[in-house]
């Protein structure tokens, strides 16, 4: 598997989100990326108000990050998003993966679809 930096262009909800990548060789793209092995509220319906708060957090994470990492884990949904795992670290090195965050957090539920 490939490693990537990325910068946040948005978060679309609390697993979905729009990343610049940098390929190398001053090679970007954008798109869009779904969370690895979870699924968060969804922002419209029933659990609406906790879709806000998991999104809100997982904005504040990307936000402040030093440096975003993704890693694409292999295909896409329907939608054509890429399933990815994303760390994020400060400018200690200090860091941590956000899919295992909001599963630790239970901001999410395991997902068997990525």
């Amino acid at each position: 598997m490939h490693f990537y930096t990325a910068m946040l262009v948005k978060v679309i909800d609390g697993d979905s989100v729009t990343l610049q990548v940098n390929l190398g060789f001053n090679v970007l793209i954008t798109t869009t990326f779904q969370l690895a092995g979870l699924d968060a509220p969804e922002i419209i319906g029933a659990n609406a108000r906790d879709a806000k708060l998991v999104k809100k957090e997982l904005a504040e994470w990307l936000k402040t990050a030093d440096r975003i990492t993704v890693q694409p884990t292999g295909g896409t949904t329907g939608s054509g998003r890429w399933y990815a795992r994303i760390d994020v670290c400060d400018e200690e090195g200090k860091g941590f993966c956000v899919n295992d965050e909001l599963l630790s957090r239970g901001l999410a539920a395991v997902s068997v679809k990525s």
